[in-house]
C-alpha cells in the first residue's frame, strides 16, 4: 500500500514539514500544486496550462496511488499548505511492476533548502522496505545539475539518455537522462 507519515521533517533552516500519504481530500491542493510546479519549474514535462483540472480525476489518481503495491503520493506541507510533493508511480504492466518511477517537486521558496535531500532519504528507505519494489527510476534533464548531484549522491545511476527528448520553454531541445537504483536483490 502507499501509505507514508504523517512525519515531521526538519530543513537546514530549523522550518519543520509534515509528510503524509495524499487522501482524495487533498485532491483540490494537490491539483493547485501540480499548476504551481507547472509555472515554477523549467526542469518537469508538465507546461503551463497542461494539468488537467478535474477534480474527480486526481481524487482516482490519489486512490489509485494509494491502491498499487508500491505506489506512494506523499505531499509535504507547511502550516497546512503544500510546499512539496513525491511520488512513486507504478506501471500498469505486471511485468513493470517491479521498477517504480520517482517523482518530486518544491515550491520556489523550499528549493535549495534541502528539502530534496529529506524526500530522497524517506523515498529510498520506504522502497526498500516495500517487497513490491525491485527498483526505482527516475528521469532528468542534464542541465539540472543539482538535482543529477542528489540523485547520485543516493546511489541512482545512469542507465539511459534519450538525445534531444525534452523542449523547454525557449525552445532547446535537451537530453532526457534516465537513471535507476536498485532497492531489492538484483538479479545475476
Amino acid at each position: 500500500m502507499g501509505l507514508i507519515g504523517p512525519i515531521t521533517l526538519r530543513v537546514r533552516d530549523g522550518a519543520e514539514v509534515t509528510l503524509a500519504s495524499a487522501t482524495e481530500a487533498d485532491a483540490p491542493d494537490v491539483l493547485a500544486f501540480r499548476n504551481l510546479l507547472s509555472t515554477t519549474a523549467d526542469f518537469i514535462a508538465t507546461a503551463p496550462g497542461e494539468v488537467d483540472p478535474d477534480v474527480e480525476l486526481q481524487k482516482k489518481q490519489i486512490r489509485e496511488f494509494r491502491e498499487k503495491p508500491g505506489g506512494l503520493l506523499a505531499l509535504a506541507r507547511y502550516e497546512g499548505i503544500v510546499v512539496g510533493a513525491m511520488s512513486m508511480n507504478v506501471p500498469v504492466k505486471r511485468r513493470l511492476a517491479h521498477a517504480v518511477e520517482f517523482g518530486m517537486g518544491m515550491s520556489p521558496a523550499w528549493r535549495g533548502r534541502g528539502l530534496g535531500t529529506l524526500f530522497m532519504e524517506r523515498m529510498v528507505a520506504w522502497a526498500r522496505e516495500n517487497p513490491a519494489i525491485l527498483k526505482v527510476t527516475l528521469g532528468v534533464i542534464p542541465d539540472n545539475a543539482h538535482a543529477l548531484r542528489l540523485y547520485t549522491k543516493f546511489g541512482f545511476v545512469e542507465e539511459a539518455r534519450q538525445k534531444r527528448q525534452f523542449r523547454d520553454d525557449r525552445g532547446n531541445l535537451l537530453d532526457h537522462v534516465m537513471m535507476g537504483l536498485w532497492v531489492g536483490d538484483q538479479p545475476g
